[in-house]
């Protein structure tokens, strides 16, 4: 399981347990939440457990990018099924109020397998189509070639949340058109 960092805290194959010693390192992105399965890539499908690194509340979660209020669903302890592009927002709770910080967790759904010599970016809208004038929430990753070659399957080296749109009025229309990535 990871909180935040993307290196293992400990492997699992089920439901979260009090074995891991409450231990959760934090980022930004992972905030108060423990995901079993770190931001990355994925085919097929995947099962997410969650864990809060807040002890003793109750979890609550979204699949659509929005941030969990009390009325989100309860996490349960089964496993969150993932079967495409996805950001997976979890929030603790206590007495139905907000305790700890939203984690977040990316997964986009890799239909392709390829092999480069360069570092590569992948940059996914979660379905919104090409970028306008507004922004657009994307998922960004980076995938560096550790041994020679970077394949998406690989870990990424970068996760991030962002912001996408066309930049400047005039080439807005363009099919070359010029893109602002605000990270």
């Amino acid at each position: 399981i990871t909180c935040g960092t993307g290196s293992a805290i400990a492997a699992i194959s089920g439901p979260l347990t009090t074995s891991l010693n409450g231990t959760c390192s934090k980022t930004k992105l992972a905030g108060d939440i423990a995901f079993s399965v770190p931001s990355g890539t994925f085919t097929n499908e995947l099962e997410v457990y969650l864990r809060s690194c807040v002890k003793g509340h109750e979890i609550r979660y979204t699949t659509d990018g929005t941030l969990p209020g009390i009325g989100s669903q309860k996490y349960s302890g089964d496993p969150i099924r993932i079967t495409e592009t996805t950001r997976l927002r979890a929030q603790a709770f206590a007495q139905d109020k907000v305790v700890g910080n939203p984690g977040t967790a990316m997964y986009i759904a890799n239909t392709v397998e390829t092999m480069h010599d360069l570092p590569v970016v992948v940059m996914d809208v979660f379905g919104a189509g090409k970028p306008q004038r507004e922004y657009l929430d994307a998922a960004v990753m980076t995938f560096e070639p550790p041994d020679g070659a970077a394949t998406l399957s690989d870990p990424p080296s970068i996760v991030s949340r962002a912001g996408i749109k066309v930049r400047g009025r005039s080439r807005a229309s363009s099919a070359k058109a010029g893109y602002r990535l605000d990270l």
